[in-house]
């Protein structure tokens, strides 16, 4: 009788580690599918990052037999506060391309591109305060840092060519932007000064990012 009880409590045991292993499972590739499909932060930085392809009209050409591949990147303050950032090791950085800031995964073969993978030994600004320019725009960029007003926009076009990723003429990809605020500062007190200093009592984050994932042919 004793042997029967602990054969139940044993097959009751392993039932509640499948049942918690299956939920668990479920979750992962549920998280996993939204990660790919949406945008999205660390909790902190109230900042999505949105790419769509500008398709290459009929009759335009850009001279060059290259394969090339035109995106509009919209990020979005979704906070009710102004945001400032740091354009480095973004998708708005002058170099993103170069610096593999836009992941290509080839869809006949399900490998990530390989990419010029730039390196870029910036030099940091005296006491790590960098400074708004006068007349700076919200909604745009000018040197190293943006603006957005609360819920504001700002829009870049980036093009990926072949000579900074490996693409090719024909193929089908899967674009992804991936990678970390290097600096973020929200609901800053603003003092008038234009200066971001990179402390936390400035209002100042890092956090990842991740924007939506979508599906490119390379003309």
């Amino acid at each position: 009788m004793r042997s029967l009880v602990v054969l139940v409590a044993n097959v009751v045991f392993l039932a509640a580690i499948a049942v918690y292993t299956m939920e668990l499972g479920s979750s992962t590739i549920v998280a996993t599918a939204q990660s790919e499909s949406s945008s999205s932060s660390s909790p902190d930085i109230p900042i999505t990052i949105d790419i769509s392809e500008i398709p290459l009209l009929p009759d335009s050409s850009s001279g060059s037999d290259d394969a090339s591949v035109t995106l509009h990147i919209t990020l979005r303050n979704t906070s009710p506060r102004p945001i400032t950032f740091l354009r480095w090791s973004t998708p708005i950085d002058d170099d993103a391309v170069a610096m593999g800031m836009f992941k290509l995964t080839s869809l006949s073969t399900n490998t990530e591109v390989p990419c010029l993978d730039l390196k870029i030994n910036r030099k940091m600004p005296k006491d790590d305060t960098f400074i708004l320019k006068p007349g700076h725009m919200e909604g745009s960029f000018v040197g190293d840092l943006a603006k957005m007003k609360p819920e504001g926009v700002v829009t870049k076009q980036v093009v990926i060519t072949t000579a900074e990723v490996e693409i090719r003429t024909g193929e089908r990809y899967r674009v992804q932007a991936r990678g970390r605020w290097l600096g973020v500062w929200v609901e800053r007190n603003d003092d008038g000064d234009g200066k971001y200093v990179m402390r936390e009592e400035d209002g100042w984050r890092t956090g990842e990012f991740a924007s939506n994932g979508i599906e490119v042919d390379v003309l």
